[in-house]
């Protein structure tokens, strides 16, 4: 069985991936499935500009929430055949942006060029939300930016944060190829899946790191202030926990290495589902490992071979939603297409939160039924026989039977809860 190095960047285990049609810059252009190399690329023009290229379906769509459209990949893609129909979740990839690629000045420049290809790389977040796309060396000179449903283009050395690469810090004794990677404020955590082992490492001087063993994890204020603490089974295995809930990646990995041995770990959504990633499709598992979705992307695969020959990056965001600026095909890289910018979320109907201070979770759809206790606000969990929509909202006078992230499965009053589909209220670029 194969392992991977899996990283989780941030503390929502945000991670970047670069996806084009092959797996590096390097690999070669003949193989059947092909991961894009580099982010894909957008037109940034003046804003007076851009807002001549922008066409909207409706003025409605352009006020309610940025989404201007559906991707014609979504249509594109025939996914009857790939796996079998009760393991598909299809995902609806929504267009925030319609931007023209052109080769010069304040535009995106994109080529596909194998020996020298330019792409620009990200997205970055920035602080208030905006998507930041930049190009490999050129960081200083200036960088784009979506905000507010219009791009621009910062003539300024790029301020937002890269994922950082903290492999130089992963214990000798550590497994190098299946670890995970949490960020505190001051330091991270290391949990090595294969033996299961725990290390934090102090960054508060990042000159002067400090290796923090997990008997002393508990005295780290960097830890403790984010509600982690480490908990053993009864054949004393440590597992870590958040919140009073399970934490860990140990079981969501082994089940999703089960099911695919090049399933990589991407990160977290907002709830601590983890999820997963191949060549094909994203996995979201709960701690307990069970696999609750498997999304596949209409952009990749079509039956097993290449559909086509798109250059993209995707990034799950702070919710773990999945954004991608795509490029036009590999085959029109000398002429002025459009590119789309796009978010998949629709998979939020399926999950959300608790939205009180505490919350009891009852064994049956009554509030006279017996109960498993209280939960604390922003408790992480899968509607196990519902779907949240605009059409269908939560009812504050019903029960929803729910599968929390250890997999615990009871009630919650729709009263006190929020599908994660309704839950963004910052600056989202959907917006």
């Amino acid at each position: 069985m194969k392992k991977y190095v899996l990283k989780s960047c941030g503390t929502l285990g945000i991670l970047s991936i670069l996806l084009l049609s092959s797996c590096t810059k390097k690999q070669d252009e003949s193989a059947q499935i092909k991961e894009a190399e580099s982010v894909q690329q957008t037109e940034v023009s003046a804003p007076e500009e851009e807002q001549v290229q922008l066409v909207y379906e409706t003025q409605e769509e352009k006020d309610k929430n940025g989404v201007i459209g559906i991707s014609k990949i979504t249509d594109d893609y025939d996914f009857s055949r790939v796996l079998p129909a009760e393991e598909i979740y299809f995902p609806v990839c929504e267009i925030l942006s319609h931007p023209l690629i052109k080769k010069e000045g304040n535009f995106l420049k994109y080529s596909y060029d194998s020996k020298n290809p330019v792409l620009p790389e990200g997205p970055l977040f920035g602080k208030n939300g905006e998507l930041i796309f930049y190009y490999e060396g050129q960081e200083q000179n200036g960088y784009f930016r979506y905000f507010n449903k219009k791009w621009d283009y910062v003539e300024s050395p790029l301020t937002a944060k890269k994922d950082a690469d903290y492999s130089k810090y992963i214990p000798e004794d550590f497994s190098k190829d299946a670890y995970v990677v949490y960020e505190l404020k001051n330091g991270i955590i290391i949990e090595d899946l294969r033996n299961q082992k725990f290390q934090g490492i102090d960054l508060s001087d990042e000159n002067n790191p400090k290796s923090i063993n997990i008997t002393d994890l508990s005295s780290w204020d960097s830890f403790t202030a984010e509600n982690f603490k480490i908990e053993y089974t009864e054949d004393s295995k440590p597992l870590l926990y958040k919140n009073e809930m399970l934490w860990s990646v140990d079981k969501a990995y082994y089940a999703a290495v089960s099911k695919d041995d090049k399933f990589k770990y991407v990160g977290k959504m907002f709830t601590g589902h983890n999820i997963f990633y191949n060549s094909r499709s994203f996995l979201i598992v709960d701690s307990s490992g069970e696999i609750l979705k498997q999304i596949l992307i209409p952009w990749h695969m079509k039956e097993a071979v290449t559909l086509r020959l798109y250059a993209m990056a995707w990034k799950l965001g702070k919710y773990g939603e999945i954004y991608s600026l795509m490029g036009p095909e590999k085959k029109s890289v000398d002429t002025a297409e459009h590119a789309e910018l796009i978010v998949i979320r629709n998979y939020f109907e399926s999950f959300g939160i608790v939205d009180t201070e505490k919350l009891v979770l009852f064994k049956e759809p009554s509030e006279y039924s017996d109960s498993y206790g209280y939960y604390s606000r922003n408790t992480g969990f899968y509607f196990v026989s519902e779907t949240i929509t605009e059409a269908t909202p939560v009812q504050d006078d019903k029960f929803y039977e729910v599968r929390l992230l250890d997999g615990t499965t009871g009630y919650f009053s729709g009263a006190k809860i929020q599908a994660l589909n309704t839950v963004p209220k910052g600056s989202f670029p959907w917006k």
